[in-house]
Formats: C-alpha cells, structure tokens, sequence
C-alpha cells in the first residue's frame, strides 16, 4: 500500500515533507499491538531526503503507528477527529518527554563538572526515537478496498475525493534491537523497564540485562519530578538499551 504523506518532524519544527509510505496489512507485518495502538513495519521516502536523522535515507525502515476500536471482527479505525487528537497528543508526549531527557543530561553534566572526581560507574546515554506525524492523502477518488484500514465510526466514509486526508499516522524511528549490544546470556529484548503505575523499575536482578538502565531511568524520574517541582515526570520507559519508545508524561 503506498500513500503520499505530508510528515510533520516534531524534533526542531513544523514544517511537511512529500513522502511516499509504504506499508503491508498483513498480520506478519504487525510489531506490536497495545491496548490502545497497533504497530506495523513499514518504509518512508522523503523527497526531498532530509539531512540527517528519520527521513534521511530512502525506503526507510519505520515503526507505524496507529490508535484502533476494538470489534468482534478485529481492528476498526477511528474516525479522523479522533485519530488525529490521539495521536498530536502522543506526539506532543514524545516532545516534552525529550526535553525532559535533555534537562536530565544537562543536571548530569553540571553535577559531573562540580565534582571533585568522575562517578565511579558508567552514565547510560538514552534517547527517544525520532518521530513525525503523517498526514495521507488521496491522489484520486477512491473505494476502500479489504485490505485497507478504513474509518468506520460515524461521520467518515469508505469513499475518498482527490486531495482529501485519508489517514493519519505516526512514524517512529525503528528499534532494531539486533544492533544492540548484548553478551550470549544477555540477549538485548525490547523491554519495559518502569512501568506507570509502579516506582520500581521492572528488572530487580542486578545480573540481568538492562539492569543499570532501569536503574538509570528511575533515576531521571526522580530529578524531573524534584526540579518541576512535582509536576511532571517521564513514566512508562520502554524500548531498547539506547533507544526509548512509548512514553508517557505523568
């Protein structure tokens, strides 16, 4: 299935970029599915190509994802006022959630420079994967066909009229977990390290993998709810050992 998205990169600006998506609706396709989001494979081209970071190279490996309503029949689009509202805030989530990051690394730097010696141990370095919302548009009039997702709630229609948005999606960077260091009894997983709705981390076991990474995480929850003065903290820290996903600000 290939659209014509205009991608909004929520990293420095605002501004769309033409692409080209590309994605299967075949289940083997199928990363993830939450209780409120499906996640697929799929490939994005910009064009033109951005400088660096997602966008940057053609035919690019991409986490899509999307909000659902469950049915007795599987996944049902929402309707386009509410997929876009889901997914601008999710959007808005990874924002603050990087510059909350960014203010974790920049008191971790100030503490180092004050100190009369480096800490004792290695600092992890994380980030959030890059992302862009992805708004798609008919190139002509069109029916949904069975293996298109399609808005089903009342108020939309399976029919398109050129230069209409179709859908709306967001596009993550892919965590490619095999990239990841990991020794032969401590396979790199993608893994859940805090949840929200617990202050512990989920990996207990100082032998386990990611062990120091959730500790670490836990860490910044601390700092950002002191220096907010407890009004916001990252929860739900998911993801790879240098990459993060799905967050959530509490």
């Amino acid at each position: 299935m290939s659209f014509t998205p205009a991608v909004q990169n929520h990293q420095r600006s605002v501004e769309p970029y033409p692409a080209t998506l590309r994605f299967s609706c075949s289940k083997k396709h199928i990363l993830g599915t939450g209780a409120f989001k499906v996640t697929r494979f799929a490939q994005i081209t910009l064009n033109p190509l951005r400088a660096r970071s997602l966008g940057s190279q053609p035919n690019e490996a991409i986490a899509l994802k999307w909000p659902y309503l469950s049915t007795s029949t599987g996944h049902a689009r929402l309707s386009l006022v509410e997929e876009s509202s889901k997914l601008f805030h999710e959007a808005n989530c990874l924002y603050w959630a990087k510059a909350l990051l960014n203010l974790i690394y920049n008191y971790i730097h100030h503490c180092v420079a004050e100190a009369s010696e480096p800490p004792p141990f290695n600092i992890p370095e994380v980030h959030f994967v890059e992302a862009a919302l992805l708004l798609t548009y008919s190139t002509e009039a069109t029916n949904s066909t069975p293996d298109q997702p399609q808005h089903t709630q009342a108020g939309t229609s399976s029919k398109s009229t050129p230069g209409s948005v179709t859908g709306i999606y967001l596009a993550e960077e892919l965590i490619d977990i095999s990239n990841e260091s990991g020794s032969s009894n401590q396979r790199p997983t993608f893994t859940k390290f805090v949840h929200n709705s617990d202050p512990s981390p989920f990996i207990q076991d100082p032998g386990e993998y990611g062990y120091e990474t959730a500790k670490f995480l836990a860490f910044t929850q601390h700092i950002q709810y002191v220096n907010t003065t407890g009004l916001v903290y990252i929860s739900d820290y998911q993801g790879g050992f240098l990459l993060l996903c799905f967050r959530q600000a509490s």
